[in-house]
């Protein structure tokens, strides 16, 4: 083995271990683990409605709004649309089915932005006051108590988190 496999090897090692904690650093950030909801488990037992359902709320939330008036939350929303979007995850489509798969994302799209706004539609901009939207099916935002407690009784609504800032260092 000569000084320049040597070097390449030490190199392809370093990478390595950087890609790998990269990777799970990216995982623990973006890979939130909801704990299981055992209403919802059971409302698949027992067929009851989606309406029936409280969203998750994480405990973070509560504890910050302890402390201040008003946080930056991410709103997830349920997704009752039944599109399906068709070879999802597969590159290099035939137009044909590229098209297909456009045209069930721009459906689901708007799906998400109807319930969006009726679901911004029972809060005031005091309560809530709207930043973004994401075409995954939800939106983020500064959210008080009260909004908090009216989207807890919304139905359309699946998760509530704190919205973090993130720093890989």
């Amino acid at each position: 083995v000569n000084n320049n496999s040597t070097r390449l090897l030490i190199i392809f090692l370093v990478f390595g271990m950087f890609f790998i904690s990269g990777c799970e650093i990216y995982q623990a950030v973006y890979s939130t683990k909801v704990p299981k909801n055992e209403t919802s488990e059971k409302a698949v037992e027992e067929n009851v409605s989606t309406e029936e359902l409280k969203p998750y709320i994480e405990p973070a939330v509560f504890a910050e709004l302890n402390k201040t008036s008003k946080i930056v939350v991410i709103v997830d929303l349920r997704d009752n649309s039944g599109i399906d979007i068709p070879h999802k995850g597969v590159i290099n489509l035939p137009p044909d089915k590229q098209k297909e798969r456009d045209d069930s994302f721009k459906q689901r799209r708007e799906y998400f932005d109807r319930i969006t706004d009726e679901v911004l539609a029972t809060m005031s901009k005091e309560e809530f006051n709207l930043t973004h939207r994401f075409t995954s099916g939800g939106f983020g935002g500064v959210i008080t108590k009260k909004g908090v407690d009216i989207l807890s009784q919304n139905p359309d609504v699946q998760n509530i988190f704190m919205d973090r800032s993130v720093k890989l260092y």
